[in-house]
């Protein structure tokens, strides 16, 4: 069970009910919130702290099914516009494309695990390889639900502002 992390930093400072792994965990939290606060990262308006969100972020990279795989594909993307709404947009897109390249790579391992079972040429090998690295543009635009686990903003010199955006794509969406 999870604790919003304000609570749960003054129970393990109270209490030794937290296990060691807990609370490194909630350790690394603090430590990854604080250096991002101090790379100037702010929460996007009307957003969670950065503590919650980085905890909502490891939580989700860490989670595991039945088989020990992992949950959630993450994907991270940044975006720079004088504008904030373009640079979310830009932002986004990068980390859309981000899962598409994870879920390329899987599909290509799985071709190539198909390619030694079924016994094809290298040359049958390499055109399915490529048809999948030609596909992963339409593979970002056409993802499902995709899950915003973290939005950042800094301001950049002048009126600039950078966006940092990490989504989740759940695995068993692309079975759909």
């Amino acid at each position: 069970m999870l604790f919003s992390l304000g609570h749960v930093f003054s129970f393990a400072q109270g209490s030794k009910s937290l296990s060691g792994d807990q609370k490194e965990f909630y350790r690394t939290v603090k430590k990854e919130a604080k250096n991002l606060k101090k790379d100037g990262w702010l929460p996007a308006p009307g957003g969670l702290p950065i503590e919650q969100q980085v905890e909502k972020l490891y939580t989700m990279q860490q989670k595991t099914d039945e088989f020990e795989l992992p949950v959630y594909i993450m994907g991270a993307g940044t975006g720079v516009s004088d504008s904030y709404e373009a640079a979310k947009m830009q932002a986004t897109i990068s980390a859309k494309q981000d899962i598409a390249g994870s879920i390329q790579t899987d599909v290509v391992a799985i071709i190539e695990n198909l390619t030694t079972n079924s016994q094809l040429t290298a040359v049958d090998a390499q055109t399915l390889s490529k048809t999948v690295i030609n596909a992963k543009n339409q593979t970002s635009q056409n993802l499902g639900r995709t899950i915003p686990v973290m939005e950042l903003y800094r301001n950049k010199s002048g009126d600039g502002k950078e966006v940092m955006i990490r989504l989740a794509y759940k695995l068993d969406q692309i079975m759909r």
